[in-house]
């Protein structure tokens, strides 16, 4: 029987998720791909690069929401808050993690995108169907993990800066370097912000009559936004050990809905977040390791509702948190 050398991709269309991956790995397998005892890398259904990626920082729901079968919820406008939903999930099925480790806390359940910069981000691993069991038993509508930019090569320095349509504006600034073989160390700082004020149709809250139609500006829909990170990564041997601290500051303004506008409503957050990975894979099989990822993350939040535009009532509240978080993994093959 003859066989082609000149195939180089292949790929398989179906509805939603119907073992595609699988398929793909099984054929590959058979036809020799994989040496005996290879483990192959673990592929996510979704995985986007965003070095390619030129759009604001704080453009982080627009990147996920293209996945399919992904739905991105804002309250409108750029750096907003953003909840993700997969599959008709709820955002509270859908975990969101930073490098392994979760961003949820105990003050919300739900993630905010608009929170998150793409500034200190390499690629987005999203998964849908069966999730793998890392991402634990939480994740029952699907799984999205930001991946962090490890800095490799020569000494970089850069700074960006922009503005846009309704005063959106950015500036960041950063400095990656390798002090020697196997360590790096990079570091970041960026601010973001908007006025938010988009023109839309306005029916005046009374859909059964034109004569009170029109435009209106969007109100009390601004941000602004702070982030820094201090990222180290080294490798020796078989030993990974990757520790990041990172800061964010936001506020911004809660402008309800379009028949109910809040004008004066406003929310502040403040988090502060260490996350440590260690992983070992010497002497552990073809793919094996074993690895410790540890979170440490203080949050801060107030809320003001001084005219009860938002809430039944005035309302002007403080809270904080500490969450604290392990997870010890162990990876082994089936077969030496």
């Amino acid at each position: 029987m003859s066989t082609r050398n000149d195939i180089r991709n292949l790929a398989i269309i179906a509805h939603v998720d119907h073992g595609k991956t699988t398929l793909v790995d099984a054929l590959l397998n058979e036809a020799g791909a994989f040496h005996r005892g290879e483990v192959a890398t673990e592929r996510a259904m979704d995985s986007g690069d965003l070095e390619r990626e030129r759009g604001p920082a704080d453009d982080l729901a627009r990147v996920i929401s293209r996945a399919p079968g992904v739905t991105v919820r804002s309250i409108g406008g750029l750096g907003q808050f953003s909840a993700v939903s997969i599959r008709g999930s709820t955002s509270l099925q859908v975990p969101i993690f930073l490098d392994g480790a979760p961003l949820t806390g105990s003050l919300s359940g739900s993630v905010d995108l608009g929170a998150t910069p793409l500034d200190a981000l390499a690629r987005i691993e999203i998964y849908r169907g069966h999730v793998p069991a890392r991402y634990g038993a939480a994740a029952i509508g699907g799984a999205i993990d930001l991946v962090g930019k490890v800095h490799r090569g020569p000494a970089r320095l850069w700074l960006v800066g922009g503005i846009g349509s309704f005063w959106a504006r950015e500036a960041r600034a950063g400095y990656a370097v390798a002090l020697r073989p196997g360590l790096s160390l990079a570091t970041r700082i960026g601010y973001a912000g908007s006025r938010g004020d988009f023109s839309y149709f306005d029916n005046g809250n009374t859909p059964l009559l034109a004569g009170d139609d029109g435009y209106a500006r969007r109100e009390n829909n601004h941000y602004d936004r702070l982030f820094a990170q201090l990222r180290l990564d080294h490798r020796r041997g078989g030993l990974l050990v990757s520790s990041q601290l990172l800061a964010w500051w936001k506020q911004q303004g809660i402008p309800g809905t379009v028949g109910m506008p809040a004008l004066t409503a406003d929310l502040q957050t403040g988090t502060l977040r260490s996350i440590t990975r260690v992983r070992a894979d010497r002497g552990l099989g073809p793919g094996g390791y074993v690895e410790w990822i540890a979170s440490v993350a203080g949050e801060q939040r107030r809320y003001r509702d001084l005219q009860g535009e938002v809430g039944l009532s005035p309302s002007d509240q403080r809270a904080r948190s500490v969450d604290g978080w392990l997870s010890p993994r162990l990876r082994l093959p089936l077969w030496p």
